[in-house]
């Protein structure tokens, strides 16, 4: 469901520790990854739940 952003923010985040004048801005890209995935998955348990009930 979600694995994609996932290994998205692994990478950004060894590339954080592997690069660390990169720092902020591999924060904020790995920060709206989150995000992204957050969303998404709160959405699809929106939605089991609507389709459950």
């Amino acid at each position: 469901m979600c694995e994609y952003p996932i290994l998205f923010i692994s990478f950004g985040i060894a590339r954080l520790v592997s690069n660390p004048e990169n720092a902020a801005r591999e924060k904020y890209l790995v920060f709206i990854l989150f995000l992204f995935c957050f969303i998404f998955v709160y959405k699809n348990i929106l939605y089991i739940q609507e389709y459950r009930y």
